[in-house]
């Protein structure tokens, strides 16, 4: 689907076994979209396998899924300099080269809260790739797996609180949770670090 009008609200659908050979997967939005108790499987694309929003624009989703969805880039959700906000939402065993859930590019600015990040691997960051600016709130990052980087590859700033991380693994001893790269900016407050592993 390929978004061009203000602004789309979307409910209730199954996005399943979307494809480009470029980005979005399922969704290539160019506009303010609203995403509300949807599901995005086995969706495959070069760079944002199920959602792929550009600048200057505004993304919120709630209560969604993300299941199996694989892109030979870059993250299930790539944000090219736009703003996204994602709350009660389900990342699960969605694969990558760099960012198996999210790709946070320059100048993009991401709030996650309360969302469950799970069984994701990666090349390069299990969870996110963040060159932006990222609020993490409440929320849980298992079982997620990456050759390099751990679950999060930061190179921008990122805020965590109240976040949970347990049992993710990096396999080339990068910071099995966080790799700071350059001059990113991380802050860390009341989070909690369990069984996670460098192998």
């Amino acid at each position: 689907f390929y978004i061009t009008a203000y602004t789309v609200e979307i409910r209730n659908v199954v996005f399943k076994n979307g494809f480009s050979d470029e980005s979005g997967g399922a969704l290539l939005s160019l506009r303010d979209v609203q995403i509300f108790d949807c599901t995005f499987i086995s969706n495959r694309a070069r760079d944002g396998s199920a959602i792929y929003t550009q600048s200057r624009f505004q993304t919120r989703i709630t209560g969604t899924k993300f299941i199996s969805n694989t892109a030979t880039s870059s993250g299930s959700i790539c944000n090219n300099g736009g703003s996204i906000c994602i709350r009660d939402s389900k990342f699960i065993s969605n694969e990558s080269g760099q960012a198996g859930c999210i790709f946070n590019n320059d100048k993009g600015r991401l709030i996650s809260s309360g969302n469950e990040f799970t069984d994701n691997r990666a090349e390069l960051a299990s969870v996110m790739a963040n060159k932006g600016i990222v609020k993490s709130t409440n929320d849980v990052f298992s079982k997620n797996t990456s050759q390099v980087g751990g679950a999060f590859l930061n190179d921008g700033k990122i805020d965590f609180d109240e976040a949970t991380f347990t049992e993710n693994v990096s396999k080339n001893n990068y910071g099995c949770c966080i790799s700071n790269q350059n001059q990113g900016d991380i802050k860390i407050s009341n989070c909690h670090f369990l069984n996670n592993d460098t192998s």
